[in-house]
């Protein structure tokens, strides 16, 4: 079911304005970062629900990213995070070429669909990131992200 080349990410939190408040998007960068160091050399993806809170983490992931170095090639939606987070589908969309690393970002119902008994936490917190090698937890996180 999961490859090395793909994790699932939380959306972070929106504020009544629409817009990611920045304690939310320095947890983002964090989450960025320590990612960064888990795939060093590879091309990146990413994509998320048109939700715009999704489309908001993952413009805040991607500059963090490219601040790091990395080549971001797609951030793009995709209808179907809206809705559901199936296997089926992520293998659709991931590239063959294993110099890339996908991140979908997605909303908490779909991951936890999606993950079944992978990850048995409490909850999946905004910004959590899902890989089958790693894990990226929030409170991780928001120390990397100062």
């Amino acid at each position: 079911m999961f490859n090395d080349n793909f994790a699932v990410m939380r959306h972070a939190v929106q504020d009544s304005r629409g817009e990611i408040p920045d304690s939310e998007q320095k947890i983002c960068q964090g989450v960025a970062r320590l990612l960064a160091a888990k795939i060093p050399g590879k091309k990146v993806i990413i994509y998320h629900s048109p939700l715009s809170r999704a489309r908001l983490t993952a413009e805040v992931v991607k500059s963090q990213l490219e601040q790091l170095g990395f080549a971001v090639e797609t951030c793009a939606p995709l209808d179907w995070l809206q809705s559901r987070l199936t296997s089926h589908d992520i293998s659709r969309v991931l590239p063959e070429d294993e110099s890339y690393f996908t991140i979908f970002v997605t909303h908490q119902p779909e991951i936890v669909d999606f993950l079944g008994n992978f990850y048995l936490y409490p909850a999946i917190y905004n910004c959590d990131l899902f890989s089958k090698d790693f894990y990226i937890r929030r409170q991780e996180a928001r120390a990397a992200g100062i």
